[in-house]
């Protein structure tokens, strides 16, 4: 299996005029020059398409697909369909990375590994957060996976983007992105894709710019159905790691206590003022997710280790406290806004 050599890099593209020339630039300007840049433009409307054309013409390693708007999974499939790199890396058309990012993860690719990670920074309006993986180096598949929640828990599991896949381990084992997954494709992709893996690499460089500028960040929008996928996505990796017998003490009780989180992000996305639901229907979207069963879990959190205001949710929660969830993260919501 060939590890380095050509790295395709894929570029969804929709609608990602006004980030999408740094983005191109920060791609061309690799310091690895064995790269092909494959973007996929998915029917945008603005002058994204223009753009594309425009660098296409001016750098021949580029290939440039149109097709119609199908999703970014869609998108990303269609990128590595016509591939021609050993390996693969994504990149998000309205984020940057660093110049040499594709040396770094190529440096730290070999026969034996077949997934390098790195760490990513997060830029909004007002501060710069640095995201690192947390514990480094190359590790064999079982000890990646008995600590895989302090991955998880440090943000660096879910996404695509901070990471250089083999191509082969991909094509051969036909996976994909899953274009009916609205919210978390890429963490079901990287599921999929981490069990195919014997070695896996881990560095702690800190090499992919993620753009969430203030309320423009997709962060900040209203999701509906947001706590159905969050309950998919937990369910989905307690049984994976229950299934390759890694469901540990360290992964249980991270894992119990990033689904605490997880709740809290669902409540603040049901007080999102984009959510047209009324208040009473909003407490009743409260009601459903502090009776759904997989809330139970949070039972076990030792409350020592989790912050005054997580403690006091969590106690709302477990006495089914719907009304005074909705209050507490109306308050919390408008504070933030006027602080804002």
């Amino acid at each position: 299996m060939a590890a380095r050599g050509k790295v395709s890099i894929i570029i969804p593209v929709y609608n990602s005029a006004r980030h999408l020339e740094k983005c191109l630039n920060s791609v061309v300007k690799q310091t690895y020059d064995d790269i092909e840049i494959i973007i996929v433009n998915d029917g945008s409307t603005d002058d994204s398409k223009k753009i594309c054309e425009s660098f296409k013409s001016t750098y021949k390693n580029i290939k440039l697909i149109n097709q119609e708007n199908s999703g970014q999974a869609t998108a990303r499939n269609k990128g590595i369909q016509v591939s021609t790199g050993e390996n693969i890396q994504f990149v998000d058309s309205d984020d940057t990375i660093d110049f040499d990012m594709t040396q770094k993860l190529v440096n730290s690719i070999n026969d034996e590994i077949q997934l390098v990670i790195c760490g990513y920074r997060k830029i909004q309006a007002d501060k710069i957060i640095d995201n690192f993986p947390g514990i480094y180096g190359t590790k064999d598949i079982k000890d990646f996976l008995n600590i895989f929640c302090v991955y998880f828990e440090n943000l660096v599991i879910n996404s695509s983007c901070n990471k250089l896949y083999v191509s082969e381990v991909i094509k051969k084992n036909a996976l994909n992105f899953d274009p009916d997954i609205r919210l978390g494709e890429d963490f079901f992709f990287n599921l999929q894709y981490i069990q195919k893996c014997k070695k896996i690499c881990v560095i702690k460089d800190v090499l992919y710019n993620y753009m969430a500028v203030g309320y423009e960040s997709i962060t900040r929008r209203y999701k509906k159905d947001m706590f159905l996928i969050k309950k998919m996505i937990f369910e989905n990796m307690k049984k994976f790691l229950e299934e390759n017998d890694s469901y540990n003490e360290q992964n249980q009780k991270i894992l119990e206590y990033t689904y605490l989180k997880t709740l809290i992000a669902c409540f603040e996305n049901i007080i999102n003022p984009q959510n047209s639901l009324k208040a009473a229907e909003r407490i009743n979207e409260i009601k459903k997710i502090i009776n759904d069963e997989s809330v139970n879990i949070i039972r076990n959190i030792n409350d020592e280790k989790i912050e005054f205001q997580n403690k006091i949710v969590r106690f709302m929660i477990m006495r089914k406290l719907s009304f005074g969830i909705f209050v507490f993260f109306s308050v919390k919501g408008l504070l933030r806004r006027r602080t804002n």
